[in-house]
């Protein structure tokens, strides 16, 4: 058979309901040529049972070796026959025309290699939590600048030609929701793309809701705090790989955390805002104590599982594989 257009990626853990709206609001879209693949790292079997109960041939279910949000973003994105792949999470609805906006990016420019839309909140009460959201606004230029691709890219609202995917590799399996110590999975593949020099487009017309992404103010600030701390650590581990341009973007990235402190001290009061800069630094100093290579999905071994059908080992220090436990747990 051809293959489809496009193919979506979905991991999941233990959220078949969150799943089953997910599935549901693809089964909504206008574009109909796709398959989706559910990365699945349940406990149980709710998840298998949400799929199959569609009885949607191009709902795809798929069992994870290990547990991980990027090595089933990877290992999806390598099983996929289509050459346009989404990335999409369980606990968000694509807009009704979320496909037919992204093969329209692409198929309007050949070059183009890299989309992200919005992931956007819906309707909630402000006083009881936080929805994370992540918008793209205006359609923004590569030109822009690798801050603008950064800030902006969420990993639940993005679309890659699997060329650029086979040149780059996918998403680093040491960062990422499974290891809430170290996130920034989502800007870890945004540098990657730009430092690539694919062509990449923000487009306002890319869009999905984060339905069920809320969190009370104690779990947003947990969530803030390993934020900043992910982000040294990208930075860290991005020097680490002897990426020399990395240093100058920590430093900016630090710089800005501390203008707030400074502003403090030099008007003579008490410093506030000191510890997202403490959390980012300390990141950074343990991302370089990383080992360069673990976790690193570089093209070669996308291009592998692409050719296998199996997810990859996770690379270990000196080339070596690792044992059956993995790295990186949920």
């Amino acid at each position: 058979m051809p293959a489809p257009a496009i193919a979506v990626v979905i991991p999941t853990r233990n959220r078949a309901d969150f799943l089953r709206d997910a599935l549901a609001a693809l089964r909504r879209q206008t574009f109909a040529d796709f398959d989706v693949f559910v990365m699945d790292q349940s406990d149980g079997e709710a998840s298998r049972e949400a799929t199959a109960a569609f009885g949607d041939a191009r709902f795809h279910y798929r069992r994870m070796p290990r547990p991980g949000g990027c090595p089933a973003r990877n290992y999806g994105a390598a099983l996929a026959s289509a050459e346009l792949v989404a990335f999409l999470d369980d606990d968000s609805e694509p807009a009704a025309d979320w496909l037919a906006a992204i093969v329209r990016h692409f198929d309007r420019d050949a070059e183009l290699g890299f989309v992200f839309g919005n992931l956007r909140a819906p309707s909630f009460d402000p006083a009881l939590g936080e929805i994370p959201e992540c918008l793209a606004g205006d359609l923004v230029r590569p030109g822009d600048g690798v801050r603008t691709l950064m800030r902006h890219c969420s990993g639940g609202c993005m679309a890659a030609r699997k060329s650029l995917l086979r040149r780059i590799g996918g998403f680093d399996e040491l960062l990422g929701p499974a290891n809430p110590g170290v996130r920034a999975n989502d800007v870890s593949m945004a540098y990657k793309v730009h430092r690539s020099g694919a062509k990449w487009v923000a487009a306002a017309d890319v869009e999905v809701i984060h339905t069920h992404g809320f969190r009370p103010h104690a779990g947003m600030d947990a969530i803030h705090a390993s934020s900043m701390h992910g982000s040294g650590v990208f930075w860290g581990r991005r020097l680490r790989q002897r990426d020399w341009r990395a240093t100058g973007h920590f430093a900016v990235a630090e710089a800005g955390l501390l203008r707030r402190p400074l502003g403090h001290i030099l008007r003579g009061q008490k410093p506030r805002g000191v510890k997202p800069a403490w959390r980012h630094l300390k990141g950074f100093a343990d991302g370089l104590r990383l080992a360069a290579g673990v976790g690193q999905v570089t093209g070669a071994v996308f291009r592998r599982m692409e050719a296998t059908g199996q997810l990859d080992p996770v690379p270990a220090p000196g080339g070596t594989t690792p044992p059956a436990t993995p790295l990186v747990r949920s």
